[in-house]
C-alpha cells in the first residue's frame, strides 16, 4: 500500500493519504514520461535513427538542467564543444523541435481528449 511506503520513507511514522494523491501521482508520471520521451525522440530523430536508445534518454537529460536529479540514474554524457558556425543552422532546428514538442505536450496536458461518455449527458 502507498501509506506502507510513505510511513517508512517518513521512519515510521503513522500518516494517511487521499485516495486522490494516488491518481494526481500517476497523471504526473504520465506527463513526466511524456515529456522525457519526447525529448529523447528528439535526439532519436537527430542521429537519423528510428529505434530510441538509452544514450538518447541521457542525451534528453542532460539538455535540461531540470533533470538534474536524475544524474545517478543517467549520467550526463560529456559535454561537447560549443557548435561551431558551420552547426548554427543544426541547433536552430534542433531548438526549434524542442519548443514545437514542449508546446504540443502542453497543449494536451490544458486540453486533455473528452471522453466518448460525455456523449449521453443531457
Amino acid at each position: 500500500k502507498i501509506e506502507d511506503e510513505v510511513q517508512a520513507q517518513l521512519g515510521g511514522k503513522k500518516c494517511m493519504v487521499s485516495s486522490e494523491a494516488p491518481q494526481v501521482f500517476a497523471k504526473a508520471c504520465e506527463l513526466f514520461i511524456i515529456d522525457l520521451t519526447t525529448r529523447a525522440w528528439a535526439e532519436t530523430q537527430e542521429a537519423r535513427r528510428r529505434t530510441l536508445q538509452r544514450s538518447d534518454v541521457c542525451a534528453a537529460v542532460s539538455q535540461d538542467e531540470q533533470f538534474d536529479f536524475l544524474i545517478d540514474v543517467l549520467p550526463r554524457p560529456p559535454r561537447k564543444d560549443p557548435p561551431a558556425q558551420d552547426d548554427h543552422l543544426l541547433w536552430q532546428q534542433k531548438i526549434a523541435q524542442h519548443v514545437f514538442f514542449n508546446q504540443a505536450l502542453h497543449k494536451r496536458h490544458r486540453d486533455p481528449p473528452k471522453d466518448d461518455d460525455d456523449d449521453d449527458a443531457p
